[in-house]
């Protein structure tokens, strides 16, 4: 589903989800118990990235970058660096993957994406 909604504002809109978002799971991480909650709201964020932007690139007509959310705990010594190593490496690299065919799809007119990817 789609809004159709391609103006400024809108645009303006999406960008500071992404940030309240990234803010709100950067709070959570301060207290150091709450982890587990930010790393289902990251693997729940792949899920909606999959699921919004697999089959239309709607990302691309607004300029966004949906994968940076995940990209701003990459990093974070705040969880786990196994899990962050064995499940949000991969799960970002699934992203980039579906972000990719997503974007083929409206560049190139790719029908088909990977089986591995589904």
């Amino acid at each position: 589903m789609t809004l159709g909604r391609h103006d400024e504002l809108s645009i303006g809109q999406a960008t500071a989800a992404q940030r309240v978002l990234i803010a709100f799971l950067d709070d959570l991480l301060e207290d150091r118990w709450r982890f587990r909650h930010v790393q289902e709201v990251l693997l729940d964020v792949s899920c909606t990235i999959r699921d919004a932007h697999r089959r239309r690139a709607s990302h691309l007509a607004l300029g966004l970058e949906p994968e940076i959310i995940l990209d701003s705990f990459q990093d974070d010594a705040r969880l786990d660096g196994r899990w962050r190593e064995r499940v949000l490496g991969p799960c970002r690299q699934r992203v980039s993957r579906w972000l990719r065919v997503a974007s083929e799809r409206v560049v190139g007119g790719k029908a088909d994406a990977d089986a591995s990817d589904r």
